[in-house]
This record gives structure tokens, C-alpha cells and sequence, in this order.
């Protein structure tokens, strides 16, 4: 057995989430099962808790021995209750004060965890600042102090949990929405007062207690009694982690000029520029307006699926105002909230209690101080917003006050046609890129049943790339966009499921981009394209079965990105991760072209580097998608390397990320996806351990959220297919456990959903594939409950779409090896339909 490597560090970072769950995959129970983990794990992860007993303590790490459920009993002294949270450097416990028996929060720095020097800085910073603030607003320190294990704070523990564990995307009731926001803006006036800006509000860092009612006014409807006039009071508020908050009179050891510091969605535009100096008490000003804003629309007022794009947004975009998301804000409160939005820190509130006390005015329905913005000022910041249509629009005023002064329409059109061509290309593709390509991409593509209006939105961007391409042909001072608009009319045609297209596209967009970047290595937007239109083709060429070509696409990527990692400055974690994401692909042709040795070193080597990246910037959820992506294949490999017990190991490490992302954004579907395929290879490993009820529950739960996503997503026939083949997996335990009714439905069902794909689309390997075994596995089933005319028809049937997908991808052996099967059990089941029929005869 291979010995566990930094995959077992996701397992333990889940494992406590997992047992609340109710699933059965305890790393004690894998020991249990396999002796020799014992020495492996002990020695890996002898410094975290989490293990328990299974983790001696030759170091001395802990106050007193570790408890039965995995965690201390004491730390110092302190009766330590249950884990609150836990990350890579420390550990928040839930613990009892000795002598007091008051409950608290104790939030220890880890020794033996991965914590900087900054970050040993910025907890002592948090300590000193907790320290002098006083509010019921603000949670309270109560100690420092040191122990084997490491730095502790004790804090003031708050019952109800965070913020963010209240938000499920429906909007609150407005007055409860401005109640919370008035108690927090006046906690942090008090911070403000003495020096400190917070620097990272949010809903995980707002904790949340129940309070009673108050009275009740017009403008909340939750009234518990039409006599009383009583509604419930929203919380008592409390704001904690001050860990990257800013000393007002210098913070130079902890941040520079240039660092992004806070959470994207809620972080104010000087924040996400990196322009720390202009940081001040605006900013969590602005803080404040997006957690109202999220209150009031369900939604934070940025929120795109990377990091980078987030920040981007929080920077260039205007926030859509909340009554277009939720038409019942009132206006008042929503002017209250764009105010704090303002891009420029001198237009919002100048304090905290300036906004608390507008708030105030609000909830008692007295006229509030803000004032919406002026038609001038909404018109410049849908310029700035539109900078595409607002530049065509003032071109084509400008043009046409030129012509009426001119006195004939024909200069307007001679100059408009020669201007567009030469600087209005740029603007046409950001346009399109941004009402189009976006929208279909990003915000369509996560709407349930749009997949045909998303269609229709590529379709007329692909339209658009179409005529760019033509249009602009020869045309020397276009060439750059010119090759731009092909690698992005290549992606859309990949996007429609055009695979045919989409190859020919991609070597139209290398043919286009290889002469610009060999003549500009440091226009990283064209090297990056290079490498993703070589990466995608090799894509394409791999699901078309193309080994050999394939692997040449992903070298070349590989190639281009390599040299780009060491000079690609502030894009330097994006091309890291594009060169990962390639590795895991090369990792993933090898594995399919039976190179099982050298998909696991491909594997292992974009693993190492997405580790890595994720611990840069946990932020970022695309590298934590991608670590998840390739714990998942690595997984595939070690089963087929027979190393069954590693294979379990990096699946659920991968479902553990996946659960945690799909949890933080439940709109994202392809969270949800990826989840439901490694739980349904977490059930086949299971099965194959002959853990049957094990394997039963991971496969339900896999088959539940596909049924979800086909539901939502009815045109989306990957979904419909992942369906089919989790309800064969399911099939196929039920099966084993003799439960030949149960399992029967089951695998009917998965066929009928594969013939339906076939049919709509003409097949693709994996579809015949899949089909090919869900009719084997009926055809066996009926060959056990001797019917054997069935039995044969069914196998017939499997065979020919088995052999389907071995033309198509002939190197695949789970397809191969699925066929000599099959045909074992057609002649089997021939032979003994024939002796059946021969007993029949009355001679």
C-alpha cells in the first residue's frame, strides 16, 4: 500500500462534519479494517486532535489525553464541550472556564500548524484589539495565554452561531434586515472610535443570539398577535474575528500596499484594488451595505464564481438596485443601502453611527438622510457599468451631431465605417463578451431551465465572433482580437456540445494566436489563450477517443504554461492553476490509455500544486473545485492499481471539499454535480469492499442529487446520464444483497434514461458504455430469475452498444473487459434457453 499523502489531510479536515452526518467512513473504522494505516496515519497526524487515541502523544501536544469523540478533554485547564470550527492553523473549541463554569469560545493557534509568522502576528493583534473594545455588539476577550499546543484566545461564546448559517437565499423581512444592520453599524462606530477598522465583515464573522420581541411597527409585518403588536426581536448582533482588522494609527507589519485583504463579496472596491491606504471606516461601511444588500435580495451584491472575477466586479460594476431582485424592499431602505455601496468612499456614510442612526429613522417611519442618486449620477455609473454600449452610444451622438452640422448623413456613415473596424473592435468584443458570453456562461448556467434561452445567447455571440472573423480578415491592426474572438468562438461552440466544430475552431485560434505570441511573451491574455486553446482541443480529442493527439494538445499547454509560471506576476496563482488543471487531464488520458503508473505521478503533481494554491488563497473556490477534480481521478486510478483503501481515502477527501462548496453557493450546479459522481464512486469502492449498506447510501444520496439536477436542468442531457449511471451502480448492490426486485425498477429505469440520450444526440462512448452495462446487468439479472429469452435480448442489446463505445474509444478497458463479460453471459444464457426449449418439446 502506498502510503497516505496530504490527501488524508482533507479527510481529517472533514471527518467531524462527516460523523454529524451519520456516515459510517471513520478513519477508526478504517483502521480497524486495515492495520497497517495505523503507523501511517499516527505518524502523519499525530499534531491534530481530530484522531483521537489513534494519534499518540509523544510530543506532548495535549493539556490531557484526547477524549473518545477525537478531541482533548482539557486544554489548560479549560473543559473542552465540541469543535466550533476548524482550519489549517488552529482550532476554535466550545469549552468550559474552570472555577466559573461559564461557557466559552477558545481559539487556538495550533503549534504544529501551518500558521506564518503574519498570521502568529495577526492573532496576538486580534487579542490586543478585542481587548479595548467594549460593546454588546462586539465579542468579548476574556484571556491570552499559552500551552503546549499552542496560542489560545478565550472569548465570549455566543449560542445561536454565525450569520451566514441563518442566510439560505431568501430575503429577510425589512425592518429585521435593518435592525441587524443598526446593531452592527453601532458596534463598529465603537471600533472606529478606537482606532480599528475591521476589514472583513461578513455574515461568518457576525454571530447571531436570540434576544426575545419588541414592539412592533408598520413597516414589519411578522406581528404575533393583531392585540399584542409584538413581532420577534431579529437578534442580538455580535461582530467577531479581528484577526486582519487595521489599527488606524499603523498596521505596517501586517499588510502593504498591493495586498487584497477580506472576503470578495463583501471587501469595498479599495479593498479589492489592493490600495490599503485609502482603507478607513468606509470600508466596513460598504462592509455593512453588502450584508444588508444580501439581506434584503437573498444574494450578496457580487458574488461570480472566482475569487478574481468577484473582485473585478466589486471594482468596475455597479450593484443592480435590490427592488429589482426582491420588489418588495422598500425605497428608503434600498437608498439606505446603495448609499453604503458607493464605489467612492466619500459618498457613503461617514461613520457607523451615521448609518445606524438611518437606519433608526427607517424602522420608526421617520424621513431618512440619504437621498437617492441623481439621473446624472445613475447615468454615469451605467456608463461605467456599460462602457461598451455607453462609448457606441456617445460615438454615435457625437457622429450624428457631426453630420447634422455637416449638413449630410453620408460623412456619418463613411466615418462610422471606417472608425468601427479600427477602434470600436475592442469594445464590440468586451460588449459581447459581457451581454452575452457572461451571462450565458456564468449566470444562465446556474438558472434552473434555461439551458434553451442560454443557448440562444451563445448562439448569437457565436453569430457575432462569426462575423468579427470575417470582417476582419487580413486586416494587420485586428489580428490580435481577430485571434482572441476565435479562441472565445471555439469556447462557445464547446459549450454547445459542437465537438466537431469546436476542434476545427481551436486550430483555427493556435493557427491565429501562435505568431502573436511568439512575437509578444509577455502579453499573458494571448500566451493564456494559446495554452487553453491547446488544453480544450486536447479536450475534445480525448472525448472523441483521439489518445495520441490529445496528448499532444495537453503537452503543448503544458509547455506554455511552464513558461509562463515563473513570469506571470499578478496572474501567477491562475496560470499555476491552469497548468495544474492540465496535468490532472494528461493524468486522466493516461488512466483511459491504461498508463495507470503514469496518471498517478500527473495526478500527484496537480494535487501537490492546487494544495498548494488553496493554502494561498482559500478564497478562491475554482482551485478548491479543481483539488476536489483531481482527488476524485486519482481516486479512479488507485482502484483500477487495486490500492482500494487509498482510493476511499481521496474520494472522500474530494467530497468533503465539494460538500463545503456546494453548501457556500447551492445555486452553483456544478458543485452539486461533481458531488453526486464521487459519492457514487465512493458507493462502488464501498460495494467492492463488500460494504453493501455503505454502498447503498452513497449511491442513494448520489442518485437524489442527479434526479435534482435533471429536474432543474431537463436539457442538460450530462445530468440525465449521471443519473442513468448512478441508478445502474445502485442497481447493481441491490443486486448483490439478493434484492433482485428492488434492483430490477432500478435498472430498467437507467436504461430507458440512456436510450432516450442516445436517441436525442447519436451516442457518445461514455452513453453506449454505460448503456452497454445497465443491459448487461438486466440481462444477468433475468438470466437468475431464468428468463432466459429476456436474459438474451437484453445481452444482445448490451453487447452492441458496449461494442459501440469501443469503436469510439477503443482503449478503454472498463468497456472492453464489460464486453467478454457480456458475452460469457449471452452464451450461457443461449445454452440454457435452448435446453429449456428442448424440455418443452413433447416427443
Amino acid at each position: 500500500m502506498n502510503e497516505p499523502t496530504a490527501v488524508v489531510d482533507q479527510l481529517v479536515e472533514h471527518w467531524e462534519e462527516m460523523r454529524e452526518q451519520g456516515r459510517t467512513l471513520l478513519v477508526e473504522e478504517l483502521c480497524r479494517e486495515q492495520p497497517e494505516l495505523i503507523e501511517t496515519v499516527r505518524r502523519k497526524l499525530s499534531a491534530l486532535a481530530t484522531f483521537g487515541s489513534l494519534a499518540n502523544d509523544a510530543t506532548g501536544a495535549y493539556a490531557s489525553p484526547p477524549s473518545a469523540t477525537g478531541i482533548p478533554e482539557k486544554i489548560n485547564g479549560y473543559e473542552i464541550l465540541d469543535v466550533l470550527g476548524r482550519g489549517g492553523m488552529g482550532v476554535v473549541y466550545k469549552a468550559r472556564q474552570p472555577g466559573l463554569g461559564r461557557i466559552v469560545a477558545l481559539k487556538i493557534l495550533l503549534a504544529g500548524g501551518h500558521a506564518s509568522e503574519r498570521e502568529r502576528k495577526r492573532f496576538n493583534s486580534e487579542a490586543e484589539i478585542l481587548a479595548k473594545l467594549r460593546h454588546p455588539g462586539i465579542v468579548q476577550i476574556f484571556e491570552i495565554g499559552e500551552t503546549a499546543e499552542g496560542t489560545y484566545l478565550v472569548l465570549e461564546f455566543v449560542e445561536g452561531g454565525s450569520l451566514a448559517k441563518q442566510l439560505d437565499g431568501k430575503p429577510w423581512l425589512a425592518n429585521k434586515a435593518a435592525n441587524l444592520i443598526e446593531q452592527l453599524a453601532a458596534a463598529v462606530e465603537i471600533a472606529h472610535q478606537a482606532g480599528v477598522v475591521h476589514r472583513d465583515l461578513k455574515p461568518g464573522n457576525v454571530l447571531i443570539s436570540e434576544i426575545g420581541i419588541q414592539q412592533s411597527n408598520a413597516n414589519d409585518t411578522a406581528i404575533i398577535s393583531p392585540s399584542m403588536h409584538l413581532r420577534v426581536q431579529a437578534s442580538q448582533a455580535k461582530i467577531t474575528d479581528f484577526g486582519i482588522a487595521k489599527r488606524l494609527d499603523g498596521d505596517a507589519e501586517l499588510t502593504a500596499s498591493g495586498d487584497i485583504v477580506g472576503t470578495p463579496a463583501y471587501m469595498s472596491p479599495e479593498q479589492a484594488a489592493g490600495r490599503i491606504q485609502d482603507t478607513g471606516p468606509a470600508s466596513d461601511v460598504y462592509a455593512l451595505g453588502a450584508m444588508l444588500y444580501e439581506l434584503l435580495t437573498g444574494r450578496p451584491p457580487f458574488n461570480a464564481p472566482s475569487r478574481l472575477d468577484t473582485i473585478m466586479q466589486v471594482v468596475r460594476d455597479e450593484p443592480l438596485r435590490p427592488s429589482l431582485l426582491n420588489p418588495k424592499t422598500p425605497r428608503d431602505l434600498e437608498t439606505i443601502c446603495l448609499k453604503c455601496l458607493e464605489k467612492e468612499p466619500r459618498k457613503r456614510y461617514v461613520s457607523g453611527a451615521e448609518l445606524a442612526e438611518d437606519l433608526r429613522r427607517f424602522q420608526a417611519n421617520e424621513p431618512i438622510v440619504a437621498r437617492p442618486a441623481r439621473w446624472s449620477e445613475t447615468a454615469i455609473k451605467w456608463a461605467r457599468r456599460n462602457p461598451s454600449r455607453a462609448a457606441l452610444f456617445g460615438t454615435l451622438i457625437v457622429g450624428l451631431l457631426t453630420a447634422i452640422a455637416g449638413g449630410t448623413w453620408h460623412t456619418l456613415k463613411v466615418r462610422a465605417e471606417r472608425d468601427r473596424a479600427e477602434h470600436n473592435a475592442d469594445l464590440a468584443l468586451q460588449a459581447v463578451d459581457e451581454m452575452l458570453t457572461e451571462v450565458a456562461e456564468e449566470h444562465l448556467a446556474l438558472e434552473p431551465r434555461m439551458e434553451e434561452k442560454r443557448r440562444i445567447l451563445l448562439e448569437k455571440a457565436l453569430a457575432f465572433y462569426e462575423k468579427l472573423q470575417a470582417e476582419n480578415e487580413g486586416n494587420p491592426k485586428l489580428r490580435r482580437q481577430s485571434a482572441l474572438g476565435q479562441k472565445r468562438l471555439a469556447d462557445i461552440l464547446r459549450l454547445l456540445g459542437r465537438s466537431a466544430d469546436a476542434e476545427r475552431a481551436y486550430r483555427r485560434a493556435i493557427d491565429r494566436l501562435s505568431p502573436l505570441a511568439d512575437a509578444n511573451a509577455n502579453d499573458l491574455d494571448v500566451q493564456r489563450a494559446m495554452a487553453d486553446s491547446h488544453n480544450f482541443l486536447g479536450e475534445v480529442l480525448r472525448l472523441q477517443g483521439n489518445v495520441a493527439e490529445a496528448r499532444s494538445e495537453y503537452e503543448s499547454a503544458r509547455q506554455v504554461q511552464e513558461a509562463l509560471r515563473n513570469r506571470s506576476g499578478n496572474l501567477g496563482l491562475d496560470v499555476r492553476m491552469d497548468l495544474a488543471r492540465t496535468r490532472y487531464n494528461l493524468g486522466l488520458l493516461f488512466k483511459e490509455s491504461g498508463d495507470l503508473d503514469q496518471a498517478h505521478r500527473e495526478l500527484d503533481a496537480s494535487i501537490l500544486e492546487l494544495r498548494s494554491l488553496t493554502e494561498e488563497d482559500p478564497g478562491r473556490h475554482v482551485f478548491k473545485q479543481h483539488l476536489a477534480r483531481a482527488l476524485f481521478n486519482l481516486g479512479t486510478v488507485l482502484r483500477q492499481q487495486n490500492d482500494l483503501m487509498e482510493a476511499i481515502v481521496s474520494t472522500v477527501a474530494a467530497i468533503g471539499i465539494l460538500d463545503d462548496l456546494r453548501k457556500q453557493n447551492p445555486r452553483q450546479p456544478d458543485y452539486q454535480h461533481e458531488l453526486a459522481v464521487a459519492r457514487n464512486n465512493l458507493g462502488n469502492y464501498f460495494a467492492r469492499e463488500n460494504r453493501k449498506k455503505d454502498a447503498e447510501v452513497e449511491q442513494r444520496g448520489a442518485v437524489e442529487l442527479f434526479r435534482i439536477l435533471a429536474r432543474d436542468f431537463p436539457r442538460i442531457p450530462v445530468y440525465r446520464r449521471e443519473l442513468a449511471n448512478s441508478l445502474n451502480s445502485l442497481g447493481a448492490t441491490l443486486a448483490s444483497e439478493k434484492n433482485l426486485d428492488g434492483a430490477k425498477p432500478v435498472w430498467e429505469e437507467s436504461a430507458r434514461l440512456l436510450e432516450e440520450i442516445i436517441q436525442e444526440s447519436g451516442g457518445d462512448p461514455t452513453s453506449h458504455g454505460v448503456l452497454g452495462t445497465t443491459l448487461g446487468n438486466l440481462g444477468k439479472l433475468h438470466l437468475m430469475m431464468k428468463e432466459y429469452s429476456t436474459s438474451c435480448d437484453c445481452l444482445r442489446r448490451g453487447t452492441t452498444h458496449l461494442q459501440a463505445a469501443l469503436c469510439l474509444n477503443p482503449e478503454h478497458s472498463d468497456y472492453s473487459r464489460a464486453c467478454r463479460n457480456q458475452m460469457k453471459d449471452l452464451s450461457e444464457a443461449l445454452i440454457r434457453l435452448t435446453w429449456s426449449q428442448l424440455a418443452a418439446v413433447k416427443f
